[in-house]
């Protein structure tokens, strides 16, 4: 494009349109107001049924089975309060750890992805073509737990997964056999791989120095993976309430606008000698 005219050109309308909500314990389809109150949410915390979704023997009734960036709702309560019409789902999370802690809780619950044998046949089909594939595969601890996990529909996601575990997991994905995906942001950039909803466990997250509020532009770039062409009539994106912002605040990232783009190049003395160093001076 060097020396020729471009022209910008701005598009605003989601291929599929997108519709919003909220979690405070109940499930909340966002209209443009918001209604939590703070008493409210922590009484329907003491009620949770969470804990009924764990397996036995686990005495549920003693632990409350929360990750990281929300202390008041699990990925099980918020899983439990969605019907088959939301999945498959990706559940975005802002911390590696925290996604593998969360498919754990989810695989140790009651709930059930895969109840057609069709799909669980496909499944046991590309694990064992993936275990043919490699030697030894299986005493590789993610990779065993990533299969168990895959039997369920259930699979976590990052970037410090190994690039065996993400190419099975995405061709799963891919083919609508994971139903409940943990992943954290990097998961919206690049790849092409949208799902029916997302969900956001929680509204804040660690930029590298201070815990912030998510913001707007955050959200609708991770909100762009829910709905798939073809497909949906529509994508979800689920905001679950944590009480660390108010209202106005939380309507904010729903309606707010997309931060300005701003480049982060700079131009170095060490950089410019570098380019004279291989090219010529006309071609810098």
């Amino acid at each position: 494009i060097k020396h020729k005219p471009f022209n910008l050109i701005k598009h605003f309308v989601r291929p599929i349109p997108l519709q919003p909500y909220y979690y405070n314990g109940k499930l909340h389809k966002y209209t443009g107001e918001i209604t939590v109150n703070k008493k409210e949410v922590l009484a329907l915390k003491k009620k949770s049924k969470n804990q009924r979704a764990v397996k036995k023997g686990r005495k549920p009734e003693n632990k409350v089975y929360t990750v990281f960036g929300n202390d008041f709702f699990s990925p099980v309560d918020i899983l439990h309060e969605l019907d088959i019409s939301f999945y498959p789902i990706i559940y975005f999370i802002f911390s590696r750890k925290a996604t593998e802690k969360a498919a754990k809780y989810v695989y140790n619950s009651d709930l059930q992805f895969i109840t057609d044998k069709n799909e669980y046949r496909q499944i046991q089909e590309h694990i064992n073509e993936y275990k043919s594939s490699f030697d030894a595969i299986e005493d590789i601890e993610q990779i065993s737990i990533s299969i168990d996990y895959a039997k369920k529909g259930i699979a976590f996601h990052h970037a410090g997964c190994l690039p065996i575990v993400k190419e099975f997991i995405e061709t799963l994905f891919a083919k609508g056999l994971i139903k409940v995906l943990f992943a954290t942001e990097t998961f919206a950039m690049g790849l092409n791989l949208p799902a029916k909803s997302v969900v956001f466990h929680s509204i804040e997250k660690f930029d590298g120095i201070n815990f912030r509020l998510l913001l707007a532009g955050e959200f609708h770039q991770m909100a762009g993976r829910a709905g798939r062409r073809g497909i949906d009539t529509y994508g979800n994106a689920i905001l679950v309430h944590n009480l660390v912002a108010d209202n106005e605040e939380v309507k904010g990232i729903f309606d707010g606008e997309p931060e300005p783009l701003e480049s982060q190049f700079r131009l170095s003395y060490n950089a410019i000698c570098n380019l004279l160093q291989g090219r010529e001076l006309k071609d810098i």
